[in-house]
């Protein structure tokens, strides 16, 4: 069975590395399971990693109810061991290019339902723990 681990931080935030096209570096990420799309991130980190807007915006509902403008793109993430391509939604910037303050241990990126599905999502607040397992009856 493949699987992916990861902790919760002192925020309570479930945390898990990603690699995304192939880089040496990876992006930390926050489980989201409020947000039912693959990945979303800020458009600006996804450049830094290579990632290109596919040129289609929509809007996305938040947790809240209100909506943003997103554009879309799509990158190879590597996911239970095996390459896949992903939808990512990208948001506008939250900060100027140039500000590079970012602490190492912040989640850039939020994981979704969406490739999350069907595998199986454990998070243990108490040890705080983070597991994706591949689901293998799917």
């Amino acid at each position: 069975m493949a699987e992916m681990r990861g902790s919760v931080d002192g925020l309570r935030r479930p945390l898990l590395r990603l690699t995304i096209n192939g880089r040496g570096d990876d992006i930390l990420a926050t489980v989201d399971t409020g947000f039912n799309g693959e990945l979303l991130m800020p458009e600006i980190d996804a450049r830094e990693l290579g990632i290109v807007p596919l040129g289609v915006e929509g809007r996305i509902t938040l947790g809240d109810g209100s909506e943003i403008l997103v554009k879309q793109a799509i990158a190879i993430l590597v996911w239970l061991g095996l390459e896949r391509d992903v939808r990512i939604y990208l948001t506008a910037s939250v900060r100027p290019p140039q500000d590079r303050s970012r602490p190492a241990d912040d989640p850039i990126a939020l994981i979704g339902t969406s490739l999350i599905t069907p595998n199986i999502l454990e998070i243990n607040f108490g040890a705080r723990t983070v597991a994706i397992l591949s689901d293998s009856q799917s």
